[in-house]
């Protein structure tokens, strides 16, 4: 049976999200860490509003410590690479 005014939600893994080992993410006492074995271009840190609440703007770095004092909850962090591979993960400001 096919029905024209549905969708069909089909979830796959994509090629382009960096493996997990390449780039650690850690959020203490209010400072961001990024670290990477591939070149950092950007760290976007959301809401779950989904609401910018810090942009890096254009990096080529390994490195990326960076003092954000965030309101108590649960944030994403999306970190992309110069090869294009985007990493998101949620962190927990106490």
């Amino acid at each position: 049976y096919s029905d024209n005014n549905r969708f069909v939600l089909r979830l796959e893994p994509h090629n382009d999200l960096i493996s997990t080992e390449s780039v650690k993410i850690t959020y203490s006492s209010s400072t961001l860490s990024v670290n990477s074995e591939k070149i950092i271009e950007q760290v976007q840190v959301y809401d779950l509003y989904g609401r910018v609440v810090h942009n890096s703007g254009k990096l080529q770095v390994y490195e990326y410590t960076r003092n954000i004092p965030l309101p108590s909850g649960v944030y994403v962090v999306k970190v992309k690479t110069e090869d294009g591979d985007t990493k998101v993960e949620k962190i927990m400001a106490l």
